[in-house]
């Protein structure tokens, strides 16, 4: 809805002081549809009349699409994440690190779920961003890197039970069912121990 002159609307007289104290002469108000439903209102004000022709309203309606989208990414995510926080196993997710010549080298968390940061006995900001190879560099000779990085090449899941590995942050030799399966470029990664 577009108002483009707030003194000729009686209706908008109980505002009518408070926006001439701001200078304000006109307004436009949009939807904001979050997965197809109304959630709110995205409400502009201008001091120019008529300030709201057909252009800027177009870029203000893409705005308030935007914002929809936006809004409703941000509540998958928050869903997301509390899904991944009540499994009882420990999830990650890594990206590949490329050398060059586009080779995986290595492997960065990006996401983790409170069991995962609680089993490493890290903060979640000191496993966010880290890579792979820098917390266990025993990854790359005698644990299951390289099989990783198959399935992040083939596409092909790594399943791997009771399998050996000494983990450098609890200082023993654990034994592990391990699940991987291609994530974008990189993996995503559950274990039990």
């Amino acid at each position: 809805q577009i108002v483009d002159d707030f003194s000729t609307m009686p209706e908008f007289a109980p505002w009518r002081i408070a926006a001439d104290k701001r200078g304000l002469r006109c307004s436009i108000a949009l939807p904001v549809i979050v997965d197809g439903d109304l959630d709110g209102a995205l409400m502009v004000y201008a001091q120019e009349l008529g300030a709201f022709d057909t252009l800027a309203q177009e870029l203000l309606e893409d705005l308030a699409a935007d914002l929809g989208y936006g809004i409703g990414r941000l509540r998958t995510m928050t869903r997301l994440q509390s899904t991944l926080d009540s499994m009882i196993d420990p999830f990650i997710i890594m990206q590949s690190v490329r050398d060059e010549s586009g080779r995986l080298v290595d492997l960065r968390w990006i996401e983790a779920n409170d069991a995962a940061v609680t089993y490493n006995g890290l903060t979640r900001e000191q496993m966010l961003g880290a890579r792979l190879l820098d917390v266990f560099p025993g990854q790359l000779e005698h644990g299951p890197l390289a099989q990783y990085f198959r399935t992040i090449e083939t596409g092909e899941p790594t399943i791997l039970d009771d399998y050996s590995y000494g983990n450098e942050l609890i200082a023993e030799d654990r034994r592990y069912d391990i699940r991987a399966t291609k994530c974008g470029d990189g993996l995503a990664l559950t274990w039990r121990d």
